[in-house]
């Protein structure tokens, strides 16, 4: 049983160069394997954080958009460079109740954190979690990964002040831990410092420079086809087509869709939607 792919919303801040996802997804995983291995040895736990979703969004609605129940810091990475580490209460309790020694087998019930258990959770933090992610990272420049006091409202965070878009990393913990989730918000500078030194093209809110299908749509009014795949079928198949008939195309969901001009093939696009409405993104001019 196949799923529909899900498309893209183009209301969306324009996502990161391949390359960038690639450096901070190769990242993550690593870290992610080192601090399943540190849970594993130290606290006894077989549960491991996942990356769940990665993606660039924009600032306002994420904040606003943070569950509750959360405990959440700013961790710097450079001295220009922040970010906002938010993970659920009840997996962080899990991880310093399991820390003192208690034996976990599922995550406990949604409460606040004793004075006590507070500190040991951010000892926690700032001794094992930011130093697995110290001993994962291998480049230059090295981050400084140094936590600051506890966000009280997290949405209300002047972290990202008058920044438009950010990186989203949503880590979910697995079974049997599997409501626990884990959120790190990154600014645009850790991603520029960090992960795309030498990368363009990533202010938000720059606008899109015109193409060449706006120029010529400017006085003569064209027929544009988006072409969805070709099949060839027999006379014999085509007499015998129902309602409700799937039909294989020679086209892969990788590869981008056919634009026509006046009949004419002259782009490809990615398709995609903007609210309920379909739409498709051009991908590239085909040569004459």
């Amino acid at each position: 049983m196949s799923s529909a792919a899900t498309p893209y919303d183009f209301r969306l801040p324009q996502p990161y160069p391949p390359e960038v996802q690639r450096s901070l997804r190769a990242w993550l995983t690593l870290f992610l394997t080192q601090w399943g291995d540190y849970c594993r040895r130290e606290m006894h736990l077989t549960t491991k954080l996942r990356l769940d979703a990665l993606r660039r969004a924009y600032v306002e609605p994420t904040l606003a958009g943070l569950p509750e129940a959360v405990l959440a810091y700013p961790v710097r990475w450079s001295s220009t460079a922040n970010s906002l580490l938010v993970v659920s209460r009840r997996l962080a309790l899990a991880w310093t109740l399991a820390r003192l020694g208690e034996k976990c087998e599922a995550l406990p019930s949604d409460r606040s954190l004793t004075l006590v258990e507070t500190t040991l959770w951010e000892h926690l933090l700032d001794h094992a979690f930011l130093a697995v992610a110290r001993d994962s990272w291998a480049s230059e420049p090295a981050p400084i990964w140094q936590r600051g006091p506890r966000e009280l409202a997290p949405p209300f965070t002047q972290i990202f002040r008058q920044q438009p878009a950010l990186l989203l990393a949503e880590l979910r913990a697995e079974e049997p831990f599997a409501d626990g989730f884990l959120l790190w918000l990154l600014s645009e500078a850790v991603v520029q410092q960090f992960f795309a030194p030498t990368a363009t093209g990533l202010d938000a809110t720059a606008p899109a420079s015109p193409t060449r299908l706006e120029e010529l749509l400017q006085d003569v009014p064209l027929q544009l086809t988006v072409q969805l795949g070709a099949v060839q079928l027999p006379l014999a198949q085509l007499q015998h087509l129902r309602t409700g008939d799937v039909l294989l195309l020679e086209q892969r969901l990788s590869e981008p869709l056919l634009l026509l001009l006046e009949g004419t093939v002259r782009y490809t696009a990615w398709p995609g939607r903007i609210g309920s409405q379909r739409a498709v993104q051009i991908a590239a001019l085909r040569e004459e």
